[in-house]
């Protein structure tokens, strides 16, 4: 499943909120 661990600023750990790796 997608992270979701800060939706509200759209980042975790250098991580969008849908898991993808940029």
């Amino acid at each position: 499943q997608p992270h979701r661990a800060c939706a509200s600023c759209g980042y975790y750990k250098g991580r969008d909120v849908l898991g993808a790796e940029d």
